[in-house]
């Protein structure tokens, strides 16, 4: 799952979800179980087109989801979270 589906797919060259711009937690976390998304890239910007940033999007769902999201890149310009089982 990310914003930037042409750029993820490239370089992944796996199926890629649209990281939508929408705060409510439950319904993110609907959408990455209804799609089986396994992770999710977090892109840090100054601008974002879409509002909310998915920076803030992403830090609501892993507030109220703890334990569903993993850490495996932490770069300066983006994120990338493994979703648990």
């Amino acid at each position: 799952m990310a914003r930037h589906v042409p750029t993820v797919f490239h370089y992944s060259h796996r199926k890629t979800i649209w990281f939508p711009p929408i705060s409510s937690p439950a319904i993110l976390m609907d959408g990455i179980r209804r799609h089986s998304v396994d992770y999710v890239v977090v892109v840090r910007r100054q601008y974002s087109y879409y509002l909310p940033p998915e920076a803030k999007c992403f830090a609501l769902l892993r507030r109220a989801y703890p334990a569903s999201f993993t850490l495996v890149e932490d770069k300066t310009d983006f994120q990338i979270f493994r979703v648990e089982p």
